[in-house]
């Protein structure tokens, strides 16, 4: 009878905890800070309060930027009276790393006390620095100017006694079919690594070709020379061949394995320039953005990457219909695709019938269809430059449309004026290295994203506790990066709009519609 007395009691006590918890939420939401503070020490007082589940579930708001700010004010509140803000701390680090650099910047430079202002300036360099060297010497530097403040009591969870990172390898294949694409890696990687090198912590970086000896043993090799993590391989296949191999040395590879990779085993995150992501954050957009029936148009060309990315695309719709779907089979038929997607050429046929039933011409003005509210575009650049001029034609000019960044070249904005694009935070953020690679003909062009790429490479090599252990985020070259299921890298893209012949990076959410 005791023991069922006690586990009632228990199973109450952790009911009234999905209680309290649920209120807390909801009165951050509201931004009622008494009453948050409130419930935060009730909850604290509870024997059924974990305090690591009580940070992860404050994590687990969806809105980062709103909930971050309500959180830093709560914690504010709390610091007279109560001394544990661990779980409040540890859940605004999670929120803040969530966030990209420009609107850590937006909020830092709008920030509505000297306590928020202190968080949001410290969060900037620390989540953009590339290694985590950096980022500890970043908190000690703050932490002096700021002895009393709640993130120097509390600490990033991911700033961790590690020894430094001494040796890097880089498997990539210089020599064969790839090897344009390696160089750009490499030069990216060695960028990073030049950026980040410090007199006292510089670790060692070794090249290993893939194209000349197999995966296996250049992995054997690194290893035997010492290195600490590996980043690479680059193609799909090598990457399948490594992991296969269950290395027990921490890789990075520069693409991702077909299934998931089983649990235990040394960490083996995959970060890849899959379209399939670009295709998801269209879809998500144009949610974000009130879109409801959508035009698409795809590459016929073979070998494309038009179909992957329109599967991807209408998978993650919600609440957005593909109401008409145009096939390029070139750029000779632009014209009259972009007619029978829009209706023009169904208006044009109604005409004609109508005038011979009359048996006399009549005064005509085309219309297109008035039922689709955005246009998506999954062609290669040449095809979108025969696109567009057929859509202004066709009377869609005043229509949103959107592009990944596969389907416009870098700096050949003429002409595509309104433009949306799904791109890489590395060509629309500015930041110091990339002024720094400025020069570089790898850095930028049809070889940008592989150059960012190969930063992120070192970058997430660097920080491998912060992806794996701690579940933050990193502030990457080719997306805000997240490990997700089956090791794979998630990576949140940027957009940006053409405006005078330039792409410019855009707010989260367009305000000219």
């Amino acid at each position: 009878m005791a023991a069922a007395i006690a586990s009632a009691e228990s199973a109450a006590a952790r009911e009234r905890a999905r209680a309290h918890l649920a209120a807390l939420l909801e009165l951050l939401e509201r931004r009622d800070l008494q009453g948050a503070a409130e419930i935060y020490r009730l909850l604290l007082q509870a024997e059924a309060t974990n305090q690591p589940a009580l940070a992860a579930a404050l994590a687990s708001a969806s809105d980062s930027e709103q909930t971050a700010l309500a959180l830093i004010d709560l914690a504010a509140e709390l610091g007279a009276t109560v001394h544990d803000l661990a779980p409040v701390a540890t859940a605004i680090w999670l929120h803040l790393s969530r966030l990209p650099p420009p609107v850590l910047g937006r909020l830092a430079a709008s920030a509505r006390t000297a306590d928020a202002a202190a968080w949001l300036r410290l969060a900037h360099p620390y989540n953009t620095a590339l290694t985590s060297a950096a980022q500890q010497r970043i908190w000690r530097a703050w932490r002096q100017a700021h002895p009393r403040h709640v993130a120097a009591l509390f600490p990033p969870p991911s700033i961790v006694a590690l020894p430094p990172l001494r040796r890097l390898a880089l498997l990539i294949p210089l020599s064969g079919d790839l090897a344009p694409l390696a160089e750009a890696v490499r030069d990216g990687f060695l960028a990073a690594y030049l950026h980040a090198a410090t007199d006292d912590a510089a670790p060692t970086v070794r090249i290993y070709d893939t194209g000349t000896a197999s995966v296996a043993d250049a992995y054997r090799r690194a290893v035997d020379d010492g290195a600490q993590v590996v980043v690479g391989p680059l193609d799909k296949a090598a990457v399948g061949a490594l992991a296969r191999l269950s290395p027990r040395l921490p890789v990075v590879a520069l693409n991702s394995l077909e299934e998931d990779l089983a649990a235990g085993g040394a960490p083996f995150p995959q970060l890849s320039l899959a379209v399939e992501e670009t295709a998801a954050a269209i879809a998500a957009r144009l949610a974000a953005d009130g879109a409801q029936r959508v035009a698409l148009f795809e590459s016929a060309q073979p070998g494309s990457w038009a179909g992957r990315a329109r599967a991807r695309f209408e998978a993650d719709l919600d609440g957005v219909d593909v109401v008409a779907v145009g096939t390029l089979s070139g750029v000779a038929d632009a014209t009259e695709v972009a007619g029978a997607v829009l209706g023009i050429s169904a208006s044009a046929e109604r005409h004609a019938s109508l005038s011979r039933r009359l048996g006399a011409p009549l005064e005509f003005a085309p219309s297109r269809r008035d039922d689709v509210d955005a246009l998506v575009t999954f062609v290669d650049d040449v095809e979108l430059r025969a696109l567009k001029p057929a859509l202004d034609y066709h009377y869609a000019g005043d229509l949103p449309t959107y592009a990944p960044s596969q389907s416009v070249r870098d700096g050949a904005w003429s002409g595509f004026e309104g433009l949306r694009v799904c791109d890489l935070p590395w060509r629309l953020h500015e930041s110091g290295l990339r002024r720094a690679t400025a020069d570089l003909p790898s850095s930028r062009g049809a070889l940008a994203a592989v150059f960012a790429l190969g930063v992120d490479g070192f970058r997430v090599a660097n920080q491998l506790s912060r992806l794996v252990s701690h579940g933050e985020s990193i502030a990457g070259s080719t997306g805000q990066l997240t490990l997700g299921a089956g090791g794979r890298i998630q990576r949140e893209l940027a957009w940006g709009q053409v405006r005078g012949e330039r792409l410019v990076a855009a707010a989260p959410a367009y305000a000219d519609q």
